[in-house]
């Protein structure tokens, strides 16, 4: 049986964060509801236990904490010993700027437009797979079937590839959008904030005796946390981009198959079950094959028929006109004919 655990609330987690109350680099233990036994974790994984915190929203709800923070060093920015502190580091790190500038790097509709790259390329993969699937039935056609003068698929194929293209140009301009972003989280002044984790809340009173009591206690870790989280976002989108990537080559394969699929469309062996002349000319043949030997024969029987059918006229003449002293020789003479004719079919058949 699996345990159950107590992950701890969501709210809490990012409220102790923020506040440095809690490192992020630091494991997260977790217990199981009777208390038995123990687990670490760290802020990530502990992140994906939650039910609908997930790898595919993961990039969102990362993006929401970076902010928190980025709104939370803004109030900071406010403070005077804090704004000292600031603008002393970044003269060592050769910047001007007194305050922190940590924008938000990515556009108000980008998560938006990820989600309509996502459905575009679901959708075209969907086109995809079912112009295979009819290709593989074109493979089926019977050779005799009547076809469209426009073959069954070429319209098909017409509009999946340009689907395809449409939803290839969306994806590519989603991962130039995104180069773009990683370049600008690079470029944020991390060095500034790395040195800052470093500086204890005594640190910023600026010479002054008298303790500033808006300064967090655990200022050194608000700005530690900052920086990992500033880490695992930027890490994240890069994990996106690459998967764009994945799904342009993608695409672009089903876009350059689909293409080869439309030149090839109108390969496909077929009869015209109308056309009379060519099935006449196959039937005829087929007859005229098994039908050979038959007609010999008959021819044959036929020629034998007649030779025995002229003897015997001639004697029949020879009997009328001629009296019996001829009829013996009459006699011989038809069976030395009709011996004659024997021989002349045989040689007729020897022939054939």
């Amino acid at each position: 049986m699996n345990d159950k655990w107590s992950y701890i609330n969501f709210n809490t987690l990012i409220k102790e964060t923020l506040d440095g109350n809690r490192c992020i680099q630091e494991p997260i233990t977790v217990y199981n509801v009777s208390g038995e036994k123990a687990k670490n974790l760290n802020f990530e994984t502990h992140l994906l236990c939650y039910e609908n915190i997930h790898k595919e929203n993961l990039l969102e709800i990362l993006h929401k904490i970076y902010m928190m923070f980025n709104t939370k060093i803004d109030k900071l920015n406010n403070n005077e010993n804090i704004k000292f502190m600031v603008k002393q580091i970044n003269n060592e790190w050769f910047r001007d700027n007194e305050r922190l500038q940590l924008n938000d790097p990515l556009s108000p509709d980008f998560f938006d437009t990820c989600k309509k790259s996502k459905r575009a390329y679901e959708k075209s993969k969907k086109k995809y797979d079912e112009i295979i699937e009819l290709s593989e039935y074109e493979k089926d056609i019977p050779i005799d079937s009547k076809l469209r003068e426009d073959y069954p698929m070429e319209r098909e194929l017409e509009g999946a590839i340009l689907l395809c293209d449409k939803s290839l140009e969306k994806i590519k301009e989603n991962a130039e959008e995104l180069k773009v972003i990683i370049q600008n989280i690079k470029d944020n002044n991390t060095s500034t904030i790395m040195d800052l984790s470093t500086k204890h809340k005594h640190l910023y009173y600026n010479n002054n005796s008298s303790e500033d009591q808006s300064i967090p206690s655990n200022i050194h870790k608000i700005f530690s946390n900052y920086l990992h989280i500033h880490t695992l976002f930027l890490k994240q989108i890069i994990i996106y981009y690459n998967n764009t990537i994945d799904l342009i080559k993608d695409m672009e394969k089903k876009c350059s198959e689909l293409t080869i699929l439309k030149q090839n469309v109108n390969i496909i062996a077929h009869l015209n079950s109308d056309d009379n002349d060519i099935f006449d000319y196959v039937l005829n043949g087929i007859k005229n094959i098994f039908s050979s030997e038959e007609n010999k024969e008959e021819q044959e029987e036929q020629e034998e028929q007649n030779n025995v059918d002229f003897l015997i006229e001639d004697y029949g003449e020879d009997e009328d006109d001629e009296g019996d002293e001829d009829y013996e020789e009459s006699i011989n003479n038809s069976e030395n004919n009709l011996n004659n004719g024997k021989l002349i079919s045989n040689k007729i058949k020897q022939f054939f």
